[in-house]
C-alpha cells in the first residue's frame, strides 16, 4: 500500500483521487530499463551466469564508454552523436549479475552499481569455480578511480562473493586498477594487489603490498605498508613478486 494511501486511512479520510498520466514515457526511459545478455558462462552442472546491461549497448559502445570516465556524458563523448544524447536525457540502466537452472529458469539476480560490466571465469587453482566481474567506476580522471573486481562462486542455487580474512577488514575481495592502484594473479592461486594512497589526509604517501591466498576452505589477506609512492602506467610497473608478504 503507497505511504500517501496509508496516511489518509489513518487519519480517517479518503484517499485522494490517483491522476491519470497525461502521456505515456518516452521512448528514451522505456530503452534504459531494458536489460539484454551482454556475457553467458556455464556454470558446471548445468545452467549460466549471465551478465546482462542496457539493450542500448553495443560492444563498440561498451568498448568506446569504459574507462572513459562514464556516467551518462564521459569525458571523450561526441555532443553531435545522437546515442550519446539520449544516454544523458535517459541513463544507462544497471547491469544485473543473474544465475540460471538448467532450465533457464532464474535462480538469483543481483542489481551490480555500475551500468558499465565485465564477467570473466577466473582459475584459481583449489577454490571452487570461481567468475571475476569487474565493473568501471572510471571518473575520466584522477589517480584513485577506475575498474574494481570481486569474485563470484555458485553454491546451492546462490551468489556467494568472495570473502577475505586477515589483516585489514574482513568483507568482500574488490581489488582496483587505477594509476596508483593494480592487481594481477600469481600462480598458482595467489592475488597480489598494491596501492599507493595518502597516510590520512594531507599526510605522505604509503603504499600497502597485499598477498590474497587460499587456505583452509578461506581466503585470507596479508599487507605490508612502506613509505614511498607509486604509479602503474604499464605492466612494467608492477612490483616484483618480493615486495609482498608470503602467504604464511
Amino acid at each position: 500500500m503507497a505511504p500517501l494511501l496509508l496516511l489518509a486511512l489513518a487519519c480517517g479520510h479518503a484517499p485522494p483521487p490517483v491522476p491519470a498520466p497525461t502521456s505515456a514515457p518516452p521512448a528514451s526511459a522505456v530503452a534504459a530499463a531494458t536489460l539484454a545478455p551482454a556475457a553467458t558462462l556455464p556454470v558446471p552442472g548445468g545452467g549460466a551466469l549471465v551478465l546482462r546491461d542496457d539493450a542500448r549497448l553495443s560492444e563498440d559502445r561498451r568498448l568506446e564508454a569504459w574507462s572513459s570516465g562514464f556516467g551518462g556524458s564521459p569525458v571523450d563523448a561526441d555532443p553531435a552523436d545522437p546515442w550519446w544524447k539520449a544516454v544523458a536525457a535517459a541513463p544507462l540502466a544497471k547491469a544485473h549479475l543473474t544465475l540460471l537452472d538448467a532450465s533457464g529458469a532464474t535462480l538469483a539476480d543481483e542489481p551490480l552499481e555500475q551500468p558499465l560490466a565485465k564477467l570473466e571465469v577466473t582459475a584459481l587453482p583449489g577454490l571452487p569455480p570461481t567468475w571475476s566481474v569487474t565493473e568501471d567506476y572510471s571518473a575520466g580522471m584522477g589517480s584513485f578511480n577506475g575498474p574494481i573486481t570481486r569474485f563470484v562462486q555458485v553454491q546451492d542455487g546462490h551468489l556467494v562473493w568472495l570473502q577475505a580474512t586477515g589483516d585489514g577488514p574482513p568483507g568482500p575481495v574488490a581489488l582496483m586498477r587505477s594509476l596508483r592502484t593494480e592487481w594481477r594473479l600469481a600462480p598458482p592461486a595467489d592475488l597480489l594487489h598494491v596501492a599507493a594512497r595518502p597516510d590520512g589526509p594531507g599526510g605522505d604517501f604509503v603504499v600497502h603490498y597485499s598477498r590474497l591466498y587460499y587456505q583452509d576452505g578461506a581466503l585470507h589477506r596479508r599487507t605490508r605498508t612502506v613509505e614511498g609512492d607509486q604509479e602503474f602506467e604499464s605492466a612494467a610497473d608492477f612490483p616484483t613478486e618480493s615486495e609482498f608478504p608470503p602467504a604464511f
